[in-house]
């Protein structure tokens, strides 16, 4: 399987673009230094340390501190793992809330018959 496959495979397991790419880069180059993975990607400095922290926060990247961060990842089989029970917990929290959403998409479907949806105006997280 190619890089790419498998960057686009844990883009649909819920990483950013960036993520994955970091993610695979120190699973397949070993632990790296935020320098070497800046210079080595094309991946904007501020960018790059925010993909770090939230690949920390879903537990697939760790990091040791000496002089500087040392960034280490997971075994992809762990990160897979780790991944893939996050979505089924999203799964679960949706079919348990399933009869609300409907619900509420009815509620809304009877009361904006005569009103077109029309795009978010903020675009943060629902």
């Amino acid at each position: 399987m190619s890089y790419e496959k498998v960057i686009c495979a844990l883009e649909r397991l819920g990483l950013s673009g960036p993520e994955a790419l970091i993610y695979v880069y120190l699973e397949a180059k070993g632990p790296n230094v935020i320098e070497d993975i800046e210079r080595e990607l094309p991946i904007e400095e501020l960018q790059l340390r925010l993909s770090l922290e939230n690949l920390k926060k879903k537990k697939i990247v760790n990091s040791t501190v000496k002089h500087t961060s040392i960034f280490q990842a997971l075994p992809f089989e762990k990160a897979l793992e780790l991944l893939v029970q996050a979505n089924m917990i999203t799964t679960r929290n949706i079919e348990q809330n399933r009869a609300k959403i409907l619900s509420k998409w009815e509620t809304i479907i009877q009361d904006d018959k005569s009103t077109n949806p029309s795009p978010r105006k903020d675009k943060t997280a629902c």
